[in-house]
């Protein structure tokens, strides 16, 4: 899980150096997260409040782990200072132990797949309940004057710098990388003396935004070009998250464009891959995920349902699912005005979010205890190519959140310190969670998926934008998830976007909630958090929530 503001340069230099030696080293390490001067670090001073994000939180731990210190994601959270950081680090020195070195790894032979790509492979299904679609992610840029063959070079060069690229799934629950790119090459799409191009368009947005990628075939990826009057151009590029999360997309983006602009050899060549992450990640976790599945064993009784909406059909009903989008721009003015808001009761943006999503969903559920799915990147930086590896490193929480506290501020903190503990037994997955919930025979799943994707920077880069243009429409979608709520950075702001079955929930359902959830957002922003204390349930909402468990066809 990512939180406020985007990873400064010089923080992966920091963390990725040796073990701190002492006090002044670990305010050297906070002042490189946070891009501050290490003089304006008080080692007593809450570093939430600093605003230290989750995913820098996690790239210590990480580091600290691969050097033998066996420290936990939620002990740093929970004692949130310099001070308190040494000594824990101090203390836990004593007991270091040696991780190991590397695994050698065959890259062209099958390997597993992980929890979550076997989820998605399964889901994928078309005997699956609102199976029949992959997990997909599709794009369009608005530009003008793209170069048709730099392009293509430009594709088929990321494609063979990136093995994932070259994938397919095998039938048996194994992957395997190829040695070249099955991509087909640049499909152009010459409107430039259409009549009717908008028509045109809005058949290849449908054609491509909801496409099932042949991965048993290794098609996990495309890019295609519209050619438009007056030299526009529209780059259509979709990707298979069998083989990518969103860092990875960040990654194929900033490839893609600098191969574009400097040519293939720009490229530098990766000496590490995913076959030998997962083989390294399993070696090292092997003592964790005992310890993992105990937890989680012990909390399976008192998991709560998923949010139980106002259906219009059943799920297994509904056939191939279709996907549709809302979302909002949170500019960013009004953005910083979050942030502070939530630092200044040492809680997170993405957890402050997460409660008022919980909190809508609660209204319309009728629950006062609800579960999220919630996945987090779990990309662990176990070799320096980690960071620019394309692959799939996403693991779930299973995040319980309880709304019953009466100040909206303690159901965040309670909420905070639930993920905090929970993501630190992230060595059982989310996935795995699920598997028991399901083997009981008395749990739902998780259909409601919360994903804040922060900390990443803008999707978009500058560079990217210089060669191909704006961002103009963009949609995900995911078997067997019914509802979809992404957080993102862009242009120096926040976007807040929900993708959802089409047909599944009551008419007019999903657009009040997210209305609702913009408001308490807004009240939040305008006027602090005891404006945004209460969430109401229109009158016409009230009446169709009285009708679940009895979904009209």
């Amino acid at each position: 899980m990512n939180s406020e503001a985007p990873r400064p340069v010089g923080a992966d230099v920091a963390v990725e150096s040796a073990l701190p030696s002492s006090q002044d080293d670990i305010v050297l390490l906070v002042a490189a997260l946070l891009d501050e001067d290490p003089q304006d670090i008080d080692p007593d001073e809450n570093l939430i409040e600093c605003g230290i994000d989750s995913i820098g939180v996690m790239r210590i731990v990480d580091s600290w782990s691969r050097q033998g210190v066996a420290v936990r994601y939620a002990e740093l959270f929970e004692r949130p200072t310099v001070a308190e950081w040494w000594l824990l680090l101090s203390e836990r020195i004593s007991e270091i132990r040696n991780p190991g070195d590397g695994v050698e790894v065959d890259i062209s032979a099958p390997f597993e797949l992980s929890p979550i790509q076997h989820a998605y492979w399964v889901g994928r299904g078309d005997d699956q309940p609102l199976g029949g679609i992959g997990c997909h992610v599709y794009l369009e840029v608005d530009g003008a004057g793209v170069d048709l063959d730099r392009l293509d070079q430009a594709v088929r060069a990321v494609a063979q710098r990136h093995p994932m690229l070259r994938m397919r799934a095998l039938g048996d629950g194994t992957q395997q990388i190829g040695d070249r790119p099955t991509w087909p090459g640049l499909r152009v799409h010459d409107l430039r003396e259409s009549t009717v191009v908008a028509a045109d368009l809005a058949a290849i947005r449908e054609t491509l935004s909801h496409r099932r990628l042949a991965v048993e075939r290794g098609e996990v990826f495309d890019v295609q070009l519209s050619l438009l009057p007056s030299g526009a151009t529209r780059l259509h590029i979709e990707l298979d998250l069998l083989v990518a999360d969103v860092l990875s997309f960040n990654v194929f983006l900033n490839d893609l464009a600098l191969a574009y602009r400097d040519g293939p050899a720009a490229l530098r060549p990766q000496s590490y891959s995913y076959p030998a992450y997962c083989a390294d990640l399993a070696t090292l976790r092997a003592h964790e995920v005992d310890g993992d599945r105990r937890y989680w064993t012990e909390r399976l009784a008192e998991l709560p349902a998923a949010p139980q909406l106002p259906l219009a059909v059943e799920p297994e009903l509904v056939g191939r699912p279709t996907f549709r989008r809302i979302a909002r721009w949170i500019e960013p003015t009004r953005y910083r005005r979050l942030v502070e808001r939530a630092r200044a009761e040492q809680v997170t943006v993405a957890m402050t979010l997460a409660t008022i999503f919980a909190e809508v969903l609660g209204r319309w559920s009728g629950m006062s205890r609800l579960l999220l799915n919630v996945p987090v990147f779990d990309r662990r930086t176990l070799h320096p190519d980690v960071p620019e590896l394309i692959a799939d490193f996403t693991n779930l929480v299973l995040l319980e959140v309880d709304l019953g506290a009466a100040d909206l501020v303690e159901r965040v903190r309670s909420t905070q310190r639930r993920f905090q503990t929970d993501i630190s037994h992230i060595a059982y997955s989310g996935v795995e969670v699920l598997r028991d919930l399901a083997r009981r025979g008395d749990h739902a799943g998780a259909p409601v998926v919360f994903a804040a994707n922060l900390s990443s920077g803008d999707l978009l880069s500058t560079e990217f934008r210089e060669s191909f243009g704006e961002l103009g429409f963009m949609i995900s979608q995911t078997p067997q998830v019914w509802l979809d709520h992404q957080l993102m950075e862009m242009d120096g702001g926040l976007y807040l976007n929900w993708d959802y079955v089409d047909g599944l929930c009551a008419e007019g359902v999903v657009p009040a909630m997210f209305e609702a959830y913009l408001d308490v957002v807004d009240r939040l922003i305008n006027d602090g958090w005891d404006a945004a204390a209460h969430i109401p349930l229109p009158e016409d909402q009230a009446a169709v929530r009285s009708a679940i468990g009895t979904p009209t066809r």
